[in-house]
């Protein structure tokens, strides 16, 4: 399984997640708050176009975006394991 790099905003992490050891850390980071990696599978793409407030355009996922996409999807789409 080929990991494909994305960024996500959210209180407890800010930034990439390259590889699979990321993303272990972030859902150990955020278990500690209570969330579950379920719940950050839910998290909406950011559907902005580039600009100041949106300087990171593609694969950006976080808790407070509103999209049709979800990071489960792009889980799902990309054949990586959660």
């Amino acid at each position: 399984m080929e990991w494909k790099e994305f960024w996500f905003e959210g209180n407890e992490w800010y930034g990439f997640v390259s590889s699979r050891k990321d993303w272990e850390e972030l859902k150990e980071i955020y278990a500690k708050s209570g969330v579950s990696a379920e719940k950050i599978l839910e998290a909406p793409k950011d559907e902005r176009l580039p600009s100041i407030d949106n300087p990171i355009p593609g694969n950006t996922f976080g808790f407070m975006y509103v999209g049709k996409e979800t990071l489960g999807d792009f889980f799902e789409k990309n054949n990586m394991k959660i």
